[in-house]
């Protein structure tokens, strides 16, 4: 068949199965991509999350004891820590809340000896995030109800509780 034969050959019939095949195709890579978007934002997200429990977790421990233990001392100055994070991370629609508490769990023991230092405090802190997954098709398959909820815990010692001073 020569070159003009084949330019000028009937190929009509040949369109909406080609059609259909682009089209398949690229509805399958399009929700490829939202679906990748969306899990980068929720990947980066989660590392947020995590970070600022870290950073809340460590001021808590550190001013637990100096704040005479108390714990809504403990907890204005880690919210206050992480509120350099939160500001950047945390959108329009989206919240996070701070929790920190007296525990009883030995999750430290090995770490800090009860016995060697009966002035060690056990903390828990939580940081609890809700955000809105604004992206098409993703959202609604990877979300519930178009939101997403993060938490991190952790639980620190402080050490020091009583007052006497350390080597």
């Amino acid at each position: 068949m020569s070159l003009w034969q084949r330019f000028f050959r009937e190929t009509r019939a040949e369109i909406v199965p080609t059609l259909l095949g682009f089209f398949i195709t690229w509805l399958f890579v399009t929700c490829w991509f939202f679906m990748n978007l969306q899990f980068a934002r929720l990947a980066y997200r989660r590392d947020v999350v995590d970070h600022m429990a870290f950073v809340a977790g460590d001021v808590a421990r550190k001013t637990y004891c100096a704040g005479g233990q108390s714990l809504q001392a403990a907890r204005d100055a880690a919210s206050g820590a992480i509120e350099a994070l939160r500001s950047t991370s945390v959108g329009a629609g989206d919240s996070c809340k701070l929790h920190v508490q007296t525990s009883d769990d030995t999750a430290g023991a090995e770490l800090v000896n009860a016995a060697a230092n009966p002035a060690a405090a056990s903390l828990d802190v939580m940081v609890e995030c809700t955000f809105v997954c604004s992206v098409p098709v993703a959202a609604q398959v990877l979300c519930k109800r178009g939101r997403t909820m993060i938490e991190a815990r952790r639980n620190v010692t402080a050490l020091g509780c009583d007052g006497a001073a350390r080597p």
